[in-house]
Parts: C-alpha cells; sequence; structure tokens
C-alpha cells in the first residue's frame, strides 16, 4: 500500500508537468490527435520557413563575399597604379 500511496503521488505530481510541456508544444487547443492534413500543413511552414532563412544566409554571404572580392580588386589596382608611376620615375 505504501509503494502504490508514493506512486500515485508522483504521478499526480508529474501529471500537470506534462501537461504544461504540450502546451509549450504548439498545442494550444489541447488536442490529442491531430489530422495529417494539419500535420503535413505544419510541416512545410516550418520547412519553407528554414529555407528562407537558409537562402538569406547564403545570400548576405554571397554579398560580403563579393564585397571581399571588390575591396581585393580595388587594392589590386592602386598596387598596379603605384607600380607604374614607380616604373615611369
Amino acid at each position: 500500500m505504501d509503494f502504490a500511496a508514493l506512486m500515485s503521488k508522483e504521478i499526480a505530481k508529474a501529471k500537470p508537468t506534462d501537461e504544461k510541456s504540450n502546451d509549450s508544444a504548439g498545442n494550444s487547443n489541447n488536442k490529442k490527435y491531430i489530422r495529417r492534413a494539419d500535420a503535413e500543413t505544419q510541416r512545410e511552414a516550418a520547412y519553407r520557413a528554414e529555407q528562407k532563412a537558409l537562402e538569406e544566409k547564403r545570400t548576405a554571404k554571397a554579398a560580403e563575399k563579393r564585397k571581399r572580392e571588390e575591396e581585393a580588386a580595388e587594392e589590386a589596382q592602386l598596387r598596379e597604379d603605384r607600380r607604374r608611376r614607380l616604373a615611369e620615375e
């Protein structure tokens, strides 16, 4: 009896935390089951958001690379101009 009482007490304590974790997982309407179409819609939305973030990151990285390449080309042009001026003198 003592073990059963302790177990029921522990289960009762753990139960509210499980419900809170379900709420934080995105089940605002507390449904036990969700439709497959709804799950697929959520999955697609998450996928699109992830792909958009990756594309933005890729675009930013490409812009940074292009900026570095332009700066390097400009510095190379300045060095070449200085070299020509020194050669003329």
